[in-house]
C-alpha cells in the first residue's frame, strides 16, 4: 500500500454510511407527485394495467422494456400511490451508491492503493450530488437509473470474475456480467456504453495480465443489440440517425446531426458547472442550438473537450486513476450527448452514470498521494459532501409541488413554451383556471401551433364557463390535428359542459373511432349517456373504461351512480367499496350517497375528462 490508513474500519460501516446519507437527502421525496412525463408513461398508460399482459409492455417500449416491467409491477401493487414508485427509485439509488463504493474501492486495489475513505467518499458523492435528484425524485426517469444499475452490475461482476482464481466461479460471473449487460440493453439505450466501459476497465486496469477473448466476444455480441432492436421494432429510422424533432417548445423545429453535436460542445460546459458547482438546477432548460462550430461557447466546449482528453492520456501513466476517471464521465456521456440527435438539448438526468467519474475525480484530486495533506482532504471532503446534500435536500422540496416545480422552471426558462404549459396544468389541476389560462396563452403566444397549449386552454375556457370561445380555440387545433383523438375528445367534453350532450356523444364516439384504446373517451361517453339518462349504455361505456384503466377510481364512482339508478344496488356496492380502496376514502357512506341519488338523481355531480 502507498497510503496506510490508521484504522482498517469494516467495509460494513462505510456501506452503512453511504446508505444513510442516501436515505436522509431522500426522506422528503415520498410523496412528490407525478410529474411531466409521469403522466403520459406511467398514470394514463394503458400498457401498464396488467402486468400479465407482457406483450403490451413490450410492444410500448422494446428497449425500456424492463423499465416499463417495473412499473407494471408498481401498479400492480400500488396502483396510482406515489409511495411505492419513489420507493423503488430510492432502493435502486441506494444500491448504485453502494456499487459505486465496491467498485471504487476495486479500482483502488488493483491499482495497489487501499483506501477505504477515499471509495467511502466516491459512494458518498454520488449518492447526494444534487444532479442525480432527476434520475431519483423524477419517477419516470427510473430508466436512468436502473439501466446504471445494471451497467454496474455488469462492471462489479466483470472485476469479480477477473480476479477470481477459480475458473469455474469466474465463468459464473462472467455469466452475470452478460447477462447484466442483456438487462441493460433493454432497460435503456444508455446501456450501450457497457461493452466500452468493460474495455475500458481492462486497458486501465487489466492491461497487463494475459489476453482473454470473453471482452471482446461480449462486446461484439452486445455491441448491435440496442440499435438492431430499434431498427427492427421501427422504433427509429435512418432518418433519426440525421435529425430529429426538438422539444424546445412544444413539438416544432428540427435540429441536424452537425448542430447536436455542436450543441453538447457547448452543453460540457454546462454539465461541468452543474457538477461542480450544482445551483441553478432546471427541469426543461431552454438551450439555443449551436447552429456552427465556430460560435464562442460551441468553440471553448470543443476546447475543453479536448483538454480532457489529453488528460485522459496525459495522466494514463502519472496518475491512473484520474485518468480513469476522466474516462469514465466523457465515455459514458458520449452515448446521450454526442452526435446521435436528441429531442432535448440537454437534461440533467444524463449526468447520473458520469457522476461516478466526478465522484471518484474529486476525492482522488483532494486525498491525494501526500500522507501530511490527508486529514484536511477528509475534512475538506466531508464539507463538500455535507453542502451537496442539503443542496439536493433543497432540490428534492421542488419537486413536491407541480406549481413550485413548474415555477421555478418558468423563471429559469421564460421563453419555453412547454414550461408554461406544464405550470399552466398544475394550476388547472388546482382548480386556478384564471391563472392556467394566462400560461396556456402565453405558450401560445411563444408557440402558436403549440398543439397541447390549443386543448388546454380550450377546457380551461369551458370551465370558465366561456363555451363559445373554448369551441372556437377547439377548432384552431382541429385544422391542426385533424385525425387527433385527444382534439375530439376535448372537443366533445367542451360540448357536454355546454350542455350540448347529443353532439358530445358523437365526439366521444369519433375519438373512439381514431383510437380504440382510450378509456378517458369511453368515461366521458359514459358520463353523458348517464346525464342523458341511457343508464344500459352509460355502464356498457364505463365498463370499457374499466377495462382499459382499472385503477382509475371516477370511473367506479360513476358505474356505481348508473347501477344505482338503475335499481342494482349491490352493484353499486361493490362499485363503491373498489372506489374506497382506490382513493383512500374509508368515510365515504355509501348507504346515504344511495339514498341521496334516489331522493334527487338531478343533482349528481358530473365532471369530464379532459385529454
Amino acid at each position: 500500500m502507498l497510503i496506510s490508513e490508521p484504522v482498517k474500519k469494516p467495509i460494513s460501516l462505510y456501506l452503512l454510511l453511504i446508505a444513510a446519507a442516501c436515505l436522509v437527502v431522500y426522506t422528503n421525496t415520498f410523496r412528490v407527485p407525478f410529474q411531466f412525463d409521469d403522466l403520459e408513461a406511467i398514470q394514463k398508460n394503458p400498457a401498464l394495467h396488467s402486468v400479465t399482459d407482457i406483450a403490451s409492455i413490450w410492444r410500448y417500449w422494446p428497449t425500456r422494456f424492463i423499465t416499463y416491467l417495473s412499473f407494471a409491477l408498481n401498479y400492480q401493487v400500488h396502483g396510482l400511490s406515489v409511495f411505492g414508485y419513489h420507493a423503488v427509485n430510492l432502493l435502486i439509488h441506494l444500491v448504485n451508491s453502494l456499487l459505486v463504493f465496491l467498485i471504487v474501492r476495486n479500482f483502488l486495489r488493483r491499482l495497489n492503493r487501499e483506501e477505504d475513505s477515499m471509495a467511502l467518499f466516491a459512494g458518498l458523492i454520488f449518492a447526494v450530488h444534487p444532479v442525480q435528484t432527476q434520475a431519483v425524485t423524477y419517477i419516470y426517469q427510473r430508466s436512468t437509473s436502473l439501466a446504471t444499475l445494471f451497467i454496474l452490475l455488469s462492471l462489479y461482476f466483470y472485476f469479480t470474475g477477473k480476479e477470481n482464481p477459480d475458473r469455474k466461479k469466474s465463468l459464473q460471473r462472467y455469466l452475470l456480467t452478460a447477462g447484466s449487460a442483456l438487462a441493460g440493453m433493454f432497460t435503456k439505450e444508455i446501456a450501450i456504453v457497457i461493452p466500452f466501459l468493460l474495455l475500458l476497465v481492462q486497458v486501465f486496469l487489466f492491461q497487463e495480465d494475459k489476453f482473454q477473448p470473453f471482452p471482446v466476444l461480449l462486446f461484439l455480441l452486445l455491441l448491435p443489440v440496442v440499435p438492431l432492436t430499434a431498427f427492427a421494432t421501427r422504433l427509429v429510422g435512418a432518418s433519426d440517425f440525421q435529425k430529429v424533432s426538438l422539444v424546445t417548445a412544444g413539438s416544432t423545429g428540427v435540429v441536424t446531426r452537425n448542430e447536436y453535436l455542436f450543441t453538447q460542445f457547448r452543453g460540457l460546459l454546462t454539465y461541468l458547472r452543474l457538477l461542480v458547482v450544482p445551483i441553478n438546477q432546471n427541469l426543461d432548460y431552454d438551450y439555443p442550438v449551436s447552429t456552427s462550430l465556430f460560435q464562442p461557447g460551441t468553440l471553448a466546449g470543443l476546447a475543453v473537450l479536448l483538454m480532457l482528453l489529453a488528460a485522459v492520456v496525459f495522466f494514463y501513466r502519472r496518475n491512473r486513476l484520474l485518468s480513469l476517471s476522466i474516462g469514465w464521465f466523457l465515455l459514458t456521456l458520449a452515448p446521450q450527448s454526442s452526435f446521435l440527435p436528441k429531442p432535448d438539448l440537454i437534461v440533467e438526468h444524463r449526468l447520473y452514470l458520469p457522476c461516478l467519474g466526478y465522484s471518484l475525480f474529486l476525492p482522488a484530486v483532494v486525498l491525494g498521494r501526500r500522507q501530511e495533506l490527508r486529514r484536511p482532504g477528509i475534512y475538506l471532503l466531508i464539507l463538500i459532501s455535507g453542502l451537496y446534500a442539503v443542496l439536493a435536500f433543497g432540490r428534492n422540496m421542488m419537486w413536491r409541488s407541480r406549481v413550485v416545480l413548474w415555477d421555478e422552471t418558468v423563471k429559469r426558462s421564460p421563453d419555453k413554451a412547454r414550461a408554461y404549459l406544464n405550470r399552466g396544468l398544475a394550476y388547472e389541476e388546482r382548480g386556478a383556471y384564471n391563472l392556467a389560462l394566462k400560461d396556456y396563452t402565453k405558450a401560445l403566444q411563444l408557440q402558436p401551433d403549440y398543439t397541447l397549449a390549443h386543448l388546454n386552454r380550450g377546457v380551461v375556457l369551458a370551465k370558465l364557463h366561456q363555451f363559445d370561445l373554448a369551441l372556437t380555440e377547439l377548432e384552431k387545433v382541429r385544422k391542426l390535428k385533424p385525425e387527433s383523438s385527444a382534439v375530439a375528445n376535448n372537443y366533445g367534453v367542451v360540448l357536454a359542459m355546454a350542455g350540448k350532450l347529443h353532439q358530445a356523444v358523437e365526439e366521444f364516439s369519433l375519438a373512439l373511432t381514431l383510437n380504440p384504446q382510450y378509456p378517458e373517451a369511453y368515461r366521458n361517453r359514459g358520463i353523458s349517456h348517464l346525464q342523458l339518462g341511457n343508464l344500459s349504455r352509460a355502464i356498457d361505456d364505463f365498463s370499457a373504461a374499466i377495462s382499459l384503466d382499472r385503477y382509475q377510481p371516477e370511473t367506479y364512482h360513476y358505474r356505481a351512480i348508473a347501477y344505482c339508478l338503475s335499481g342494482k344496488e349491490e352493484l353499486a356496492r361493490k362499485d363503491w367499496n373498489k372506489f374506497q380502496r382506490l382513493t383512500g376514502k374509508k368515510t365515504l357512506d355509501v348507504e346515504k350517497i344511495i339514498q341521496m341519488i334516489e331522493k334527487a338523481p338531478d343533482k349528481v355531480r358530473i365532471e369530464f375528462n379532459a385529454w
